[in-house]
């Protein structure tokens, strides 16, 4: 076959755009950062580094919802555990109440205080998490605790003479946090859980109590109730222990995949620097070497034959 110069020409222009877009390839992941610029490069990396994505999204999602639901089990703990405090303190005055030696005006100090310490207990029962109320059940907008007339209302109904089958789902009502793939945690507590409902509720306990002391009757009946009250809190805060350390394993696994599929997404998706830059000098290399060598191929002419 007679090669003419017109095809060397056509070759050596062939050659030399393969190089350049060889270098324009490795230039575009230099200045981005990026090994990929096209699917065309590498459709199964693109897939991998999709799918990583995918999943990393839904693991900071996941480590979200669990951070979230594990701040509401720490805002329950602190509240249960003031209200421990709180009942304790009404065990103390309860026991030294029926000593002779206390006055009806020092009787009607400890009233006082156990006044100050039920009204402490509501506004604990009505702690919030943000705007949250994290003892509603399902109702988070609003105060769940109220006393109207001496009356203490839970989401509106009452405590000791509500109907029981209503304040029965009450306690039952819990809100739940998605914390992985088709797993989630009852986290929120009810009040009436909390408290109890009914004629032996919590709060209309220390109500009792106060008027006892001022009216001078017995209050003995009531150290074993404190005590038994203060031990309800204290399983409650138990269980919220066990739910705060299972929250803290799923965090902490979350931690993992999220450095995991961070990996993968880089190796997939993001240059090695230095190696890019190596094939790139070295495409360069072979660039300057074709410009040489293509200089001399098509230098000669009719002219240079005619001499």
């Amino acid at each position: 076959m007679r090669i003419t110069n017109s095809m060397l020409v056509r070759n050596m222009m062939t050659n030399l755009k393969r190089s350049m877009s060889r270098m324009h390839q490795y230039e575009s992941q230099l200045s981005t950062g990026k090994r990929i610029t096209k699917i065309s490069q590498d459709p199964v990396g693109v897939i991998k580094s999709l799918q990583a994505r995918k999943n990393l999204s839904k693991s900071i999602q996941y480590k979200e919802n669990a951070e979230d639901a594990q701040a509401v089990l720490d805002f329950t703990e602190t509240a249960l555990m003031e209200i421990n405090n709180l009942l304790k303190r009404a065990y103390e005055l309860t026991v030294n109440a029926p000593n002779d030696t206390n006055t009806p005006s020092e009787k009607e100090a400890i009233a006082v205080e156990i006044d100050q310490i039920r009204q402490q207990v509501i506004n604990a029962l009505n702690s919030t998490y943000g705007s949250q109320h994290i003892f509603g059940g399902y109702n988070v907008a609003t105060a769940p605790f109220r006393e109207i007339g001496g009356t203490f209302l839970y989401n509106g109904e009452d405590l000791t003479n509500g109907d029981l089958i209503t304040l029965d789902a009450f306690s039952k009502e819990s809100i739940e946090y998605l914390v992985g793939n088709n797993v989630s945690m009852d986290v929120t507590m009810s009040g009436a859980r909390v408290v109890g409902y009914g004629e032996n509720n919590m709060i209309q306990m220390l109500a009792d109590l106060s008027n006892s002391l001022r009216n001078d009757d017995p209050v003995d009946s009531f150290v074993g109730r404190l005590q038994e009250s203060q031990e309800h809190i204290l399983a409650l805060v138990a269980e919220i222990g066990g739910k705060s350390n299972r929250i803290q394993s799923v965090i902490d696994r979350f931690d993992a995949d999220i450095i995991t599929y961070e990996d993968v997404k880089a190796r997939m998706e993001d240059i090695d620097q230095a190696e890019t830059i190596m094939y790139f000098k070295m495409e360069e290399a072979v660039f300057r070497t074709a410009l040489a060598v293509s200089a001399r191929v098509i230098q000669p002419s009719l002219v240079d034959f005619l001499r």
